[in-house]
């Protein structure tokens, strides 16, 4: 899309006005409503003064207000009563931005570009852009999303409450002057406590910063700012643990091909169903892919809450009478942790979707081991820490067969040469990280970089900033998105896997262990940054993890020149990495559910939640 299409004017009525009080006296009471908190009620009241009305302006605007309060209690509700606005008036452009969110979450990627083009194309005020832009450069439209959140950004005045919006879309182009810009903005306020002020998604923050106590002051802001606090509702007595299975209910938006999935299938595949009763509690889609097939299978009971408000779904799984609610998600983009909100059993824990707190409040244990959260530091969270040995990352290696792998002819990798491969996203590879490894490149010249492609916009970022590095655009070469049986066999092609900073990798480099290919890390300040430590130290090779970047250097270039170093160090892991702690989930599975256990009884007996370490 070109510049000049995206400043087209057109009129600015329809675009969504903010309601006020000169309305009739039962939206008036629709206000009052919301006011209050009851956006329940308050869609309702609208909706049928809508319905009764012949007046096409109203009928559109009421309609689009039922649907804004709706998005997050009732996501199908929404989705209907946005569209219908949206045929009353196809130019209110809050109306679309809310639909391609809302289509987003349902996975219906190209109904959400659909809609966030148009936001784009309508010329909305510039926040709705900005935000549509972000949408767009997550389902891979860089180039349009990136312009159009720049020419948003500048018409806003550059301010700090978008900074954060923003910067998602500089990272997703590696566009590093404008990620250190908005970097520096952010990391001022932060600096200043005033967090209040800044809107920024959780992960989008741990790809910058690596402080412990903003990281936390960061996500307890953006809990209280999108999860809103609910009256106590005292759970129903629940039956004696004793003589019974646990119940445990696991949440998750991601029972599909993703990462999670695939990791999480070894902890439901070692439960002890002797012991546990496992319900399954799916907020996303179903893609039908296999692992969707395979990891429900584990379940004695299977919900789709997806198209459930938050008080529907949590008054399901409260008559279920959980012991343990598991939520895998985390705060990132597709939770429900608001459905937590409502309390909907005794012992509420975080797992495995995010690298750190979830804000406590409704969260009252976060997992994590001694590595990622070291002794002393779990005073730091909100949430108690449950703590098993020696990662706390479980996967399911162990009950897979590694793929051959194919000759490097075959995926385009040149003969003769090292590749140190990169297949994390490219939004976790700052300008630093970048230098480092261009640092390793002119030092070992026979070696290329194998990066998983980023898309047009962050290559031609990337091969500027190595040629202006003094490196030729021979050594840096493109790997395409491949599914996972493809990739794992590609990736043995590696002799050494770079790890990135401050987020390295997590499923990346257990994927690499897997493949029996090292990986170098930098040992991390915060919880995503040391997760790749702690695979390597889970695996014995906590040799790879380095303390600063001179060393991090040093030891690549070492590596990379001396090929029997390397080999040496492979023939290791082909010996003895599947025979660690690393890949053994049924240990990761008796620990949790040794740690279940201990969270419920405490419960059980009105006693709060306390620090669990648990070891096999």
């Amino acid at each position: 899309m070109s510049k000049k299409l995206l400043k087209r004017k057109v009129p600015i009525a329809g675009k969504g006005r903010v309601m006020t009080n000169k309305q009739p006296a039962v939206v008036q009471h629709a206000l009052q409503l919301a006011g209050r908190g009851e956006h329940l009620a308050a869609a309702s009241v609208l909706q049928t003064e809508a319905e009764a009305s012949s007046n096409p302006a109203e009928v559109s605007q009421w309609l689009m207000q039922a649907g804004l309060w709706l998005q997050r209690l009732d996501p199908p509700r929404a989705l209907a009563l946005l569209k219908r606005a949206l045929q009353a008036d196809s130019e209110l452009t809050r109306a679309w931005l809310s639909l391609a969110v809302l289509e987003e979450k349902a996975g219906r990627s190209a109904a959400a570009c659909d809609a966030a083009l148009q936001v784009v194309r309508l010329q909305a005020p510039a926040a709705q852009r900005l935000d549509a832009a972000n949408l767009l450069v997550r389902q891979g439209q860089v180039q349009v999303g990136l312009q159009a959140a720049q020419i948003a950004y500048d018409e806003l005045g550059r301010p700090l409450a978008q900074a954060g919006i923003f910067l998602t879309t500089a990272l997703s182009a590696a566009a590093w002057d404008l990620v250190e810009a908005l970097t520096a903005q952010l990391s001022a306020a932060y600096q200043a406590g005033n967090f209040a002020s800044v809107i920024e998604g959780p992960r989008t923050h741990l790809l910058w910063c690596a402080d412990e106590v903003t990281n936390i002051g960061m996500v307890r802001q953006w809990s209280q700012r999108l999860v809103p606090e609910l009256p106590a509702v005292p759970l129903p007595p629940g039956e004696p643990l004793a003589g019974r299975r646990l119940r445990v209910g696991y949440l998750s938006s991601d029972y599909r091909n993703h990462a999670t999935s695939w990791l999480v299938h070894g902890l439901f595949r070692n439960h002890d169903r002797q012991k546990l009763e496992l319900f399954a509690y799916c907020c996303g889609w179903d893609d039908r892919s296999e692992i969707r097939r395979q990891v429900l299978s584990h379940f004695d009971a299977v919900h789709s809450i997806a198209a459930l408000s938050d008080a529907a779904a949590a008054e399901l799984i409260r008559s279920h009478r959980l012991d343990v609610l598991v939520d895998l998600n985390g705060p990132t983009r597709f939770n429900r942790l608001s459905i937590l909100a409502h309390r909907v059993a005794p012992v509420q824990i975080s797992y495995l979707g995010f690298p750190g707190s979830a804000g406590g409040r409704f969260v009252d244990y976060i997992v994590a081991d001694s590595y990622t959260i070291p002794p002393g530091k779990e005073r730091l969270f909100p949430e108690k820490v449950i703590r098993i040995h020696p990662t706390y990352q479980v996967n399911d290696y162990a009950a897979r067969t590694l793929p051959p792998p194919p000759s490097r002819q075959a995926v385009g990798l040149p003969m003769g040469v090292r590749v140190a491969g990169m297949f994390n996203a490219i939004d976790k590879v700052g300008r630093e990280v970048w230098l480092t490894w261009m640092q390793i490149l002119r030092r070992s010249p026979r070696t290329v970089l194998w990066v998983l492609d980023p898309g047009e916009v962050a290559r031609r970022h990337l091969l500027a900033a190595s040629e202006a590095a003094g490196v030729p655009r021979a050594q840096i070469l493109w790997a395409p998105k491949q599914l996972q049986q493809v990739h794992l066999a590609r990736m043995q092609c590696c002799d050494l896997m770079l790890d990135p900073w401050p987020y390295g990798g997590h499923t990346t480099t257990a994927d690499a262990l897997f493949s029996n290919v090292p990986v170098l890390a930098l040992e991390g300040t915060n919880f995503a940054s040391r997760v790749s430590g702690a695979l390597l130290r889970s695996a014995g090779l906590q040799a790879l993890v380095q303390p600063d970047r001179a060393a991090y250097v040093n030891l690549a270039v070492r590596l990379l020149d001396h090929p029997a170093e390397l080999d040496k160090i492979r023939n290791f892991m082909r010996r003895n990495t599947a025979r660690t702690d690393v890949f053994n989930a049924a240990s990761q599975a008796h620990q949790l559910e040794a740690a279940y256990l201990a969270a419920a009884r405490r419960a059980e007996r009105g006693l709060p939640a306390r620090n669990i370490t648990v070891k096999p």
